[in-house]
């Protein structure tokens, strides 16, 4: 279902603000996941032959988004709304990562970035992280 649910987040043309009108970070509720009829059709056709097909989608999209979180995909900004962050290369890490090799930023800034991350990059592994560093080197060289 992870195949099905990434491209549909990613497509949606209205996401939730994450903290401001200037933030450009793509944001999303779990209820629109759930609404959609595309991933609906998708996780009904998965688990139909299942004893209890109702129960089995519900717990089809609870295991889809545990494994997103854990694997740094998708980030739960906020629980009692249940709003996600889609924690894209372009949007989220390579702004963080900017920052972090930003020339003006002050030796005390880029301190307290890494001592305090953001919440987000708990679960993007570190090799993911060196990918997209490494692209973004990259593409700052070829400018």
């Amino acid at each position: 279902q992870q195949e099905s649910l990434l491209p549909s987040i990613v497509e949606q043309d209205k996401g939730i603000e994450c903290t401001d009108s200037t933030d450009e970070r793509f944001c999303f509720q779990y209820k629109t996941v759930v609404n959609d009829k595309i991933l609906s059709d998708v996780a009904v056709n998965t688990v139909k032959s299942t004893t209890y097909p109702e129960l089995s989608v519900n717990r089809l999209y609870r295991k889809t988004f545990s494994a997103l979180r854990k694997d740094g995909i998708v980030y739960l900004i906020d629980e009692k709304s249940d709003t996600y962050l889609l924690v894209s290369r372009q949007r989220v890490l390579e702004p963080y990562l900017r920052k972090l090799l930003d020339k003006n930023t002050t030796e005390l800034e880029r301190n307290m970035l890494r001592s305090n991350p953001p919440g987000f990059l708990k679960n993007v592994p570190s090799s993911r992280l060196r990918a997209v560093m490494k692209l973004s080197i990259e593409k700052e060289r070829g400018k």
